[in-house]
């Protein structure tokens, strides 16, 4: 019975946020699709869309190289070394002036960094405009880029940024959840910057 309470109250803090959270960008901005360009377990691999809709797309192509996907991925660094970076800065929690974002959910933000980590590759972003580099479970990540001129960032070095996010805006609901979710923003020196969201995949 208890876990019947907790299935309902998770259900029903997904639809408080689904009824309430509009899908925001940035004023002025676009919403485009990532370009991936890069391998995947050794393997050469292009492709368009989130992080683990490319990786489905590999798994198809090449089966038995996902296969031997321990889901170990490589070792996020410690927090202090990520906020060490001279080139971040700007990180924001939310509630944030002007922006629509709700919280997402601990668990799929941190498989979307495993995913990000996993592989040897550069995610894209045009000109003044943001895509999602990962999805699942109405938590995403996206890459927004402020500048005119395209971009191609290190994929597993955007996973930094979502680690730091997540390092310090987590938010935990009341017992009996104690639900973990987080919300904000980071940017880089380059011209760009990530958020962690809310958003229907």
């Amino acid at each position: 019975m208890q876990f019947t309470n907790i299935a309902a109250s998770l259900a029903l803090v997904t639809a408080v946020l689904g009824s309430t959270i509009r899908r925001t960008i940035p004023e002025n901005y676009e919403i485009g699709t990532m370009k991936f360009n890069g391998s995947i377990h050794g393997v050469p691999w292009y492709g368009e869309g989130t992080i683990q809709e490319i990786y489905a797309e590999f798994t198809k192509a090449h089966p038995d190289a996902a296969a031997n996907d321990k889901r170990e991925p490589k070792p996020v660094p410690a927090k202090r070394q990520l906020h060490g970076d001279p080139n971040k800065y700007g990180e924001q929690c939310c509630p944030i002036p002007g922006e629509q974002y709700g919280n997402a959910d601990n668990g799929a933000i941190t498989d979307g960094i495993a995913y990000l980590k996993e592989v040897d590759a550069y995610c894209n972003c045009g000109p003044t405009s943001c895509v999602r580099i990962s999805c699942s479970d109405s938590a995403a990540i996206f890459l927004c880029n402020d500048t005119d001129e395209e971009i191609w960032n290190g994929c597993n070095y955007m996973a930094t940024f979502a680690q730091d996010i997540m390092d310090d805006c987590t938010t935990i609901s009341p017992p009996p959840l104690w639900y973990q979710s987080c919300c904000g923003q980071e940017y880089h020196t380059n011209g760009f910057h990530v958020v962690v969201r809310y958003d229907s995949c």
